[in-house]
């Protein structure tokens, strides 16, 4: 396996995706959608460590090489193939950006929908709104990179509009997307083995002030998880 890039382990996307089978039944067949694939980091730890069913499958949606982001990194899609090489006949790519393609997806049993892809605050609300008639009752939507960058007084070498709070956050989109359906989810956390409890940023600036990057970190969950009620 090739990875240029180990974030999924580093920052608690393992430790999170190994508690899903304290949440779903993993003995059954799995339906998982990952919008935002890179090079199949989370990928193949579905289907090497969690998937027990060998019926499992999975969609995987990624502009490989366009779009934004890790999205333009020019060997990902090869090195997404090779490290998932073992699994391809599971997996329906499809090489486009999540927008053309989710409003066209006429299923709506997926048991997991991971979205990590566009990171910016609209994309994330885009891409939850257009997943979330797709995800079946009970079923578990992830968020990636929730504290996404950090704080800009924290660390000043953190481009402004990516910092936390501001309109090109991940979070932004997230906390719109969580308020809007607001009745219709519940929040993961320690209970069922998540290392942090998934709680919800109050992203008023004049409270981001008073926060800082340690303090969040050791009380806060990088991802969020949610359970469709």
């Amino acid at each position: 396996m090739s990875f240029s890039q180990n974030w999924f382990k580093e920052l608690n996307g393992e430790n999170n995706f190994n508690s899903l089978p304290n949440i779903l039944n993993f003995n059954k067949a799995i339906k998982y959608l990952e919008i935002g694939v890179f090079e199949g980091n989370a990928h193949l730890h579905m289907y090497s460590q969690l998937f027990k069913n060998q019926e499992s499958k999975s969609i995987a949606i990624d502009p490989f090489g366009g779009g934004t982001g890790n999205s333009r990194h020019p060997d990902a899609e090869h090195l997404f193939r090779a490290n998932l090489s073992e699994y391809l006949d599971k997996i329906t790519i499809i090489k486009n950006i999540s927008d053309n393609v989710l409003p066209n997806i006429n299923e709506n049993d997926f048991d997991i929908i991971y979205i990590d892809g566009d990171h910016t605050g609209d994309a994330v609300y885009k891409d939850a709104k257009n997943s979330w008639n797709l995800l079946k009752k009970e079923g578990v939507m992830i968020f990636d990179d929730y504290l996404w960058h950090g704080f800009r007084h924290s660390n000043p070498a953190i481009p402004a509009e990516n910092a936390i709070g501001e309109v090109h956050h991940p979070a932004v989109g997230i906390n719109k997307f969580l308020k809007e359906h607001n009745n219709e989810y519940k929040l993961l956390g320690k209970e069922q083995g998540l290392t942090h409890d998934c709680k919800i940023l109050n992203l008023d600036p004049e409270l981001i002030k008073l926060y800082n990057d340690e303090t969040i970190r050791l009380n806060y969950n990088y991802q969020i998880l949610i359970q469709k009620l």
